[in-house]
This record gives C-alpha cells, structure tokens and sequence, in this order.
C-alpha cells in the first residue's frame, strides 16, 4: 500500500460537500475491522470478489485487507483489536490494548468553527481510489 492521506470531516454534510452529485462508482469501503500491533495499522474490509488472493504486505504502517473478517483470520494471531480511534489537534491516534500509533491528518473539514478532539464517533471509510482513510467525527443527528 502507498502512503494514504488521513482526512477528516467534522459532520456528515461537510463529507458531502465534497460529492454533491453523489459517487458514480462505489470507491469506498466501510470497514469491518481494525487491527494493529508494533508496524502496522490493518484496515479489514469486508470479502469483495476482487480481492487480493496474496499475503498482504505487513511492513507497511498501514495496510488495506479486502479479503474480510475470515481470511484475515489466519494473520490474526500477529495483532490485536483497535478499541479507540481518537482525533488530536493534528493527528489520528489508533489505540489496540497494548500498542497505539497515530497517523498525520492531511486535510480537515470543520463544521464552522467547530473541530471536535476526541474520540470518532461518526464513521471510518477507506477510499480504494485515492488512497485516504474519511473519518467523519460525529454520526448524523436525529
């Protein structure tokens, strides 16, 4: 995997601003899991049709796994579940039980003048076209 940009939208609506007319091709994929350990940060989508039928590269500080939840099974023993995504002034910080590892945020979308720090309580989505992880900060309001 390629250095992948961090971006971060404060609301729903500021996401979508940047797709007004909405997404001609599905290019994003919501993630099913999160795992991490001492060199990288595994972001497991779930099975597609096209996924990669090799081992993904572990060297990477981030890593994309398409394959699902059971075929990343057999590297499990290797990590340990993220249990916090937290947002700092400048940084994203991926927390598992014993290990953390922050990643820069290349570009945030404030609501206003808000800019929430703490925990992502909206949504984690990975961009297969770009590379980017979308974090949204907080979930649509009712």
């Amino acid at each position: 995997m390629t250095n992948a940009s961090v971006y971060v939208y404060e609301t729903l609506e500021e996401y979508m601003k940047l797709y007004p007319q909405g997404q001609d091709t599905i290019s994003e994929e919501h993630l099913s899991a999160l795992h991490i350990n001492e060199k990288s940060i595994v972001l497991v989508a779930g099975g597609t049709n096209k996924a990669a039928g090799y081992r993904p590269d572990f060297s990477k500080s981030l890593v994309y796994f398409d394959g699902g939840e059971k075929a990343f099974e057999k590297y499990e023993k290797d990590f340990e579940p993220i249990v916090e995504v937290i947002r700092s002034k400048d940084n994203v910080i991926f927390v598992g039980q014993e290990v953390e590892k922050s990643l820069a945020i290349a570009r945030a979308y404030n609501h206003g003048d808000e800019e929430s720090i703490g925990h992502v309580r909206g949504y984690i989505l990975y961009d297969t076209t770009r590379p980017r992880i979308n974090l949204i900060m907080r979930p649509v309001k009712h």
